[in-house]
């Protein structure tokens, strides 16, 4: 296996960071490796980890020079409760692409809009950006900052991860299910009411009992139940009413109780596939942990070009979307069907299950978006 000089270089720095114990350890997993690639990624994993003691010039050597910098922004998600980690592997990814990396916080960022234009600033200065990146979900104040910042970093001309227009699809299930129903993807029958009369007239109209309601901004299986009553729909569509809050009321699939497919999409094309299966009789697939938690590679699954298919077409109804986890269920009596698709779908687990780095390919991808958003603007200026 041939390692080129710069990360033979990283690999000797890192056993510096590192006590004898954990070099051991290091060797066993680079034993391991079979591919440069694979060495790449563990050195990458290791600089992550050991960020606290490497020193200010650790990458002067790995980053291959390129005439400017890319420079991209990086929101920290405020909401660290499952991104704790996620935040500093993307940004080294980044790094490791070249890219000039800002991470920044609510807190030293602030924008001003005036008859001269729109001008960013960060730690108190005005900064002229390529891209604009932040990951993960968070509460609904958070989510509400983010979405106002992406608007801001679009209309500046800066390359977002999505467009405004798109995070908002993806954020609401029942945008999705009008994109999806407008073309034709194969979903449960799902219904949106606003009143409770209009409630009343559907589950007297129309057999739904029993049915899966769910919030429309709802993440990781929240605010998701199973009613099993027209009465128990009417009741709890008014409780959430009262609340101001809005829910889908979708067809029960019985046959796939604790099981879905994700599919993991770059650029609208199938990077992956993992089954999530709950053993502990939970109606999601995602509800527990440890042994009763189960995570199936579907890489060589036989059905794998129909889930690749339907999820591709799931996502080319909503629109361009660089990184997309399509939830699917696969059932007996319905076929294959859409769920809804996550803009922030889970990237450790599917690295961990199915052996392909979603990290990478996440770096690769909005670099590509960045560079390519930089050729156009040039292109342009030259007509």
């Amino acid at each position: 296996m041939e390692l080129s000089d710069c990360l033979k270089t990283e690999l000797e720095l890192i056993k510096t960071k590192i006590d004898k114990d954990e070099v051991c350890v290091l060797e066993q997993f680079l034993s391991g490796c079979t591919t440069a690639e694979d060495v790449s990624v563990l050195a990458i994993r290791y600089r992550h980890f050991l960020r606290e003691k490497y020193s200010s010039n650790w990458g002067s050597c790995n980053y291959e020079p390129i005439k400017r910098p890319i420079k991209i922004a990086y929101l920290l998600n405020p909401d660290k409760i499952f991104y704790n980690e996620i935040d500093d592997v993307i940004c080294n990814y980044l790094r490791n692409e070249g890219a000039e990396v800002i991470p920044f916080t609510y807190q030293n960022f602030y924008f001003k809009g005036s008859k001269n234009g729109i001008d960013l600033y960060i730690d108190n200065k005005v900064i002229d950006l390529d891209g604009f990146l932040s990951y993960g979900y968070r509460s609904k104040n958070n989510m509400d900052i983010y979405m106002y910042v992406v608007q801001m970093m679009e209309q500046k001309g800066v390359v977002c991860l999505h467009s405004h227009e798109i995070d908002c699809i993806i954020n609401s299930k029942l945008l999705q299910s009008i994109y999806f129903g407008k073309a034709k993807i194969p979903i449960p029958d799902t219904y949106q009411t606003f009143d409770i009369q209009s409630t009343k007239t559907l589950v007297e109209s129309v057999d739904i009992a029993p049915c899966i309601v769910k919030l429309h901004d709802g993440y990781g299986g929240a605010g998701v139940s199973k009613i099993d009553h027209k009465n128990g729909i009417i009741n709890f569509v008014g409780k959430c009413i009262w609340k101001n809050e809005h829910i889908l009321v979708q067809k029960y699939v019985p046959d796939s109780i604790g099981r879905s497919v994700r599919v993991l999409c770059f650029n609208g094309k199938t990077f992956s596939i993992a089954e999530y299966q709950d053993l502990s009789g939970s109606l999601l697939s995602n509800a527990s942990y440890g042994d009763k938690f189960r995570l199936n590679s579907l890489m060589s699954h036989p059905k794998y070009n129909i889930y690749a298919e339907v999820a591709e077409k799931a996502l080319s109804s909503l629109g361009d979307i660089l990184i997309g986890g399509v939830d699917i269920l696969d059932s007996k009596t319905e076929g294959v069907v859409v769920l809804e698709v996550n803009g922030f779908p889970d990237i450790f687990d599917n690295w961990l299950i199915t052996g392909k780095c979603g990290f990478h390919q996440l770096a690769k991808c909005f670099m590509d978006k960045i560079k390519n958003a930089i050729l156009k603007r040039c292109s342009n200026k030259n007509f």
